[in-house]
Order: C-alpha cells, then structure tokens, then sequence
C-alpha cells in the first residue's frame, strides 16, 4: 500500500493576516510557527514578518524566522533603524556579511559606512 500525500496547506487569507502581524509582533514564538505549520504563507509575507519583528526587537521571532530560511536582506533597513546589535549580529550569523555598509530601503548594500 502506498503512502497518501499529505494535504496541502491552506493558503493565507487576507481575514487571517492581522493574526500573522500580530504574531510576529509577539515575544513567543508558538502562535507565528502554528501559522507556518498550518497555512501556506508567501515568502513575501513572511518577509514583511521578519522586518517587522527586526523593527520592534522581537529576538525570538527574528531567529525562528531566520532558522526557517526566510530571507534577511529586506529586514536589514529595519534592524539598522532599530539600531538592535544583537539583530544585527544574528543576521550576521545567518550568513550578512556587508557589515560595513549601508543599506537601501530594499536592504540593498549601496556605500560603505565612514
């Protein structure tokens, strides 16, 4: 007998994004992962969770986000504004390695610091 594909998740409806926002914006990290475990969220989406939870200095969120690959360079703007070293660090940690540059809006590296 063969094995059943495990159902897809649903996709994230717009009625439910207040509770990812919401969620990303928290101390813990168990009402953002039973989202990512339960709904299809975009990468996109995830995106705007991890700059917001960089801006408001949600360390715990910033590292689930970062351990499940979600990408940084968009949060970068939003950490150096918050002006968190241990964000920083993370990001670091998690493979930035332009240190010593600004970035865009986009977190795109454009000079480096004076």
């Amino acid at each position: 007998m063969g094995h059943q594909k495990p159902s897809p998740r649903p996709d994230i409806t717009q009625d439910q994004l207040p509770a990812l926002w919401e969620a990303c914006d928290s101390e813990e990290t168990s009402p953002l992962e039973h989202l990512i475990d339960t709904l299809n969220i975009k990468d996109h989406q995830l995106g705007i969770c991890l700059s917001l939870a960089a801006r408001h200095n949600r360390i715990n969120i910033v590292r689930c986000l970062l351990e499940r690959g979600v990408p940084f360079a968009g949060a970068l703007s939003a950490a150096l504004e918050n002006g968190s070293i241990q964000i920083l660090e993370m990001f670091k940690e998690f493979g930035w390695d332009d240190v010593n540059h600004k970035v865009d809006e986009h977190g795109s590296a454009i000079t480096p610091l004076a």
